[in-house]
């Protein structure tokens, strides 16, 4: 949502300065997309074939304690499930 209105109220905007009152169509093509996607998170989330575009951080904070809580058995799962016999714990703001 973030994405679509950032995109959606620039156009607006430049429509209004430039008197159009027409539509659009937008396109968003990332260029090798597909493959820096397989350098991120998506893929252990189930998410193929490209990269996901959802806000305008690219940082998923948990709120609670509960989601923090659940983002760090997550991250074991991925571990787990990706044979990794050791694990590393960190606090922080870059850990994963």
């Amino acid at each position: 949502p973030v994405p679509r209105k950032m995109i959606t109220d620039h156009l607006q905007q430049l429509a209004a300065e430039h008197h159009y009152h027409g539509g659009f169509e937008v396109t968003v093509n990332v260029q090798d997309g597909e493959s820096l996607a397989l350098k991120t998170m998506n893929p252990r989330l189930g998410i193929l074939g490209g990269l996901s575009i959802l806000g305008t951080s690219g940082i998923v904070r948990p709120f609670s304690c509960a989601a923090y809580i659940a983002s760090i058995h997550q991250g074991i799962d991925v571990a787990k499930t990706n044979g990794y016999l050791h694990i590393a714990a960190c606090t922080g703001n870059a850990s994963e």
